[in-house]
């Protein structure tokens, strides 16, 4: 069987701005340009420019285009705008920050989806779990709401007292976090499709039984209706007799 052809879009490169945090998506696509050896150093130095802008490009248009100015503007360009040290200070202060705003309108997926990027981030760093969970371990507790704390609590109890393996508790707790987001991405769809199924049901009753619908029952009169109504009014309505079930106009 012939394979099928598919005409894949052309992936865009991401430009970079000068922000620290935007480092990492931006050179894990330009990466693959600078360790290829079949473009010449002059070439990738103008898909540098192309994909720079605010005050990296500022930056990088402040060297000679050419072969021998390549290597140093991208050296130079992380030591400005990606030095380790400079990031791991950025992510930690990212955890602090989501710390002192857990009081904030943020969703539990946000967060969780936050924590996992900033932790990511640091582990690319060498902040591995491994050498620095008793630091981050504290930070990332603090940032989780109170009612998922107290079952984290209750889990990590659980889990001490019926395992043996030597895990850290910060990968327990992010395997924990991850868990109550599915958990709620589930409950989720779940109330959606409750609420479709009832809005369903009740569309189906109404068609199916229109004495339900209140807009086709013709007013019973009362006195009060009656005197609050104005005579020209009451000449053009046509009322319901309750004594020889005639409309009639009143005068």
């Amino acid at each position: 069987m012939d394979r099928l052809s598919i005409n894949l879009p052309k992936l865009q490169l991401i430009d970079f701005d000068g922000n620290p945090k935007n480092w990492f998506s931006f050179w894990s696509m330009f990466q693959k340009i600078d360790e290829d050896p079949k473009i010449e150093d002059d070439v990738k130095f103008a898909y540098l420019m192309q994909t720079t802008k605010g005050k990296a490009f500022d930056f990088v248009q402040s060297y000679h285009v050419s072969k021998g100015e390549y290597k140093t503007v991208i050296k130079n360009l992380k030591t400005r705008f990606a030095d380790d040290k400079m990031l791991i200070e950025l992510y930690v202060r990212e955890l602090l920050k989501l710390i002192l705003n857990q009081s904030h309108n943020m969703s539990f997926t946000d967060l969780v989806d936050q924590l996992d990027t900033y932790l990511r981030c640091l582990e690319n760093l060498g902040v591995t779990k491994e050498k620095y969970a008793c630091m981050l371990y504290p930070l990332v507790e603090a940032s989780i709401p109170e009612q998922i704390l107290i079952a984290w609590e209750r889990e990590r109890n659980s889990i001490s007292r019926n395992s043996t393996a030597n895990t850290h508790d910060l990968d327990l707790l992010i395997q924990f976090l991850r868990s109550e987001v599915v958990s709620a991405e589930r409950l989720r769809i779940a109330k959606a499709f409750c609420a479709g199924e009832k809005d369903k049901n009740k569309t189906s009753r109404q068609k199916t039984d229109p004495s339900r619908d209140l807009s086709s029952v013709t007013p019973v009169p009362t006195a009060s209706s009656f005197v609050t109504q104005t005579k020209s009014e009451r000449r053009e309505s046509n009322i319901f007799c309750l004594f020889c079930s005639k409309k009639n106009s009143p005068q």
